[in-house]
Order: structure tokens, then sequence, then C-alpha cells
């Protein structure tokens, strides 16, 4: 299997990684039988065979032990760089007569922006989502609101508890969630439902005290408050947004500006 197919399968399968390409270097980079390389943050495990021959300690396995572990030990960290910033890098290493210069792409499966909420604020985020380009799905459990003719093109609606849709969901790290149901009792049933998830972003609508509150409740509850803290509440950017469309643009550059920083949730 070719190199391409192995991302595009990485992709399918929701697996993170980093692409090596050898653009330039030494004879020893230079006379290797692979150019391209593979780093897997998650092992594609329907991938074993296919991949091995990519694998950096296989590509390095011919180097004497002090150069292999000096390039290998250089490219694991830039690939924990590349992947948590979600950017292209081209890099040089050098030890002593040896050199190579790469450049290192980030495989990291589509986001989806999961929107908990189709009132006002809800409808006018998914607009934004389909303007940037970012998968949106929406879950509310009132008909009239879940319904495909308020939102655009594409988006996918459910109409269900939210509980049960989130569970059905199963958001995982590369998802990105916006809290902005009706009413206190079903954003406390939200954070419930995804507590402890890894996430890109997570991000519920409410005022400063009211939050407090919500937040105080679920640390008693058990919830645990390093989690509650990655959430993003109030939501948005002070942009001193006041209508629902202003309110939606200012969580969306949020949303943006957390992308284009890699930084999960969890780790705010």
């Amino acid at each position: 299997m070719e190199i391409f197919k192995i991302v595009l399968k990485m992709l399918e399968e929701k697996k993170r990684g980093v692409l090596i390409t050898i653009l330039d270097g030494s004879p020893l980079f230079l006379d290797l039988p692979q150019k391209h390389g593979l780093w897997f943050a998650d092992d594609p495990l329907t991938l074993r065979e296919d991949i091995e021959k990519y694998r950096l300690k296989n590509i390095f396995s011919g180097f004497k032990s002090e150069k292999r572990k000096y390039f290998q030990d250089n490219l694991n960290a830039l690939c924990q760089k590349v992947l948590a910033e979600g950017v292209f890098y081209r890099q040089k290493l050098n030890l002593v007569e040896e050199w190579v210069d790469m450049m290192l792409e980030p495989i990291l499966p589509p986001s989806r922006l999961i929107i908990l909420g189709c009132g006002h604020v809800g409808q006018a985020l998914a607009k934004l989502a389909n303007i940037v380009e970012i998968p949106a799905i929406v879950v509310d459990d009132r008909p009239i609101f879940a319904n495909i003719q308020n939102f655009p093109q594409g988006t996918r609606v459910i109409c269900d508890d939210f509980d049960r849709a989130v569970r059905d969901l199963v958001p995982t790290e590369t998802d990105l969630i916006v809290i902005v149901t009706r009413g206190h009792s079903y954003d406390r049933l939200c954070l419930e439902t995804l507590a402890g998830t890894k996430l890109i972003y997570i991000g519920m609508i409410g005022s400063k005290r009211r939050v407090k509150e919500l937040m105080s409740d679920l640390i008693r509850e058990g919830i645990d408050p390093d989690w509650l803290s990655g959430v993003h509440s109030p939501i948005g950017l002070d942009i001193k947004a006041e209508t629902p469309a202003e309110i939606a643009v200012s969580i969306m550059a949020e949303i943006i500006q957390i992308i284009r920083k890699g930084v999960h949730c969890s780790e705010s």
C-alpha cells in the first residue's frame, strides 16, 4: 500500500500522526530506500503490516546507534509539536557531517462542530460553520427547532434528548462542542454527559454568576474540576456581542483561535 493510501486510511479511522518527507540531505539520508516516514500518535491497528517500513525506527534502523538516537529523538519532539499546532513545518537537523532537510505535515481527522441547542445562537453558529467549512451537527429535543429548514445544506440535524444524542455521537479529541441550550438544566445535563471527554474545544453560554454556580454544583457531584476549568464559559471572545448573530461570531472566533493554537480544552 502506498504511503498516501495509508494516510487516507488513517483519516478514515480518525488516527492522528505526521507525514515526514525528506527533501534533501547528506548521502546517509539520500540513500535511504524510503524518502517518506510516518509518526503515529494513534496506532492504526488495521494497517500494521503496511506501515512497518514507514515507521521512524525502521527507516533509521541502519544508522549507527548515536545517529539513530539523535535523529529519532529530535523527530519525535518535532512531530509532537507539529501535531499540537496543526501546521506544516520545514525543518533541518544536523549532527556533525550528517544533515537532513524535511517537510513535516500533520495528519489530523476533520473536526466536527457539535452544537447542542438549535435556538437563534445555534442556528447562526451553524451558518458560520458552513462558511468556514467546519462540518456541523446540531442537536435539540424540539422538532420545531431541530428542523433541517433552519440550517445550511450539509448540516446534520438531530432531534433527540441531549444526553442520548451526545452518547450516540461519541465525541472525540478532534471534536468541538458548543452548549447553547434553552435552559440551565439542559446545560447541566450536557456537561454531565460530556464530563472527562478530551476535546479540542468545549464552550457553554451563560452569565458568570450562573456558570459559577453550575460549576460548583458539578464539582460537588464529583466531576473533575480540572476538566471543568477547560470549559470556555462565558463563551466566545469578548467583542461586546449582544445579538445572537454577534454571539455566534464571538464563539466562532474563539473556536478558530483555539484550532490555530492547537490547544485542547483539557490543556487550557
